[in-house]
């Protein structure tokens, strides 16, 4: 019987131990409406993504304007920072959730593809990018930036609202 006892309160530390803290809702008066005029680079790239998804039976996606601007703030972030990769990735997903009601948000990043083909070979490849770009994501957002090497840094958002 005191083996029982014990094994009950362990689980119940384990359970209580382990859960996730209860999450805030975001501070949506800190997020504003942004429009990001897309490069002839920047469309390719969607346009591409649209083909991919509709060639392998999925939705295609919309552009969106606010969420290039965001991703604009993310790629010149990691250019000026040469780092690269998801930091901050909760502000982005607050502020579109804020802005479009999303429900889901996924991202992807790159360093050094000097294509939109390239950019899109590349997460296809990449398993974890492979799950973004075929969600069930209704809009998509990006920016292509090059730094002073001429080397060029993206970053996509697709987004469920």
């Amino acid at each position: 019987m005191k083996r029982l006892i014990y094994t009950f309160f362990v689980m119940i530390s384990l359970f209580l131990s382990c859960s996730e803290p209860e999450r805030t809702e975001p501070d949506c008066s800190t997020y504003n409406l942004l429009y990001h005029p897309y490069s002839a680079e920047e469309y390719e790239l969607m346009m591409l993504l649209n083909t991919y998804r509709i060639q392998n039976n999925l939705s295609h996606v919309i552009p969106n304007n606010h969420i290039g601007s965001v991703c604009f703030r993310h790629t010149r972030w990691m250019i000026e920072n040469n780092t690269y990769n998801h930091s901050g990735f909760q502000d982005r997903f607050d502020n579109i959730q804020c802005i479009l009601n999303a429900s889901r948000v996924g991202e992807c990043v790159g360093y050094n593809y000097y294509t939109p083909q390239s950019m899109l070979n590349a997460l296809i490849n990449s398993p974890s990018h492979y799950m973004v770009i075929r969600s069930d994501a209704n809009l998509v957002g990006c920016s292509i930036q090059t730094n002073e090497q001429g080397r060029k840094t993206f970053s996509m958002l697709l987004v469920k609202n």
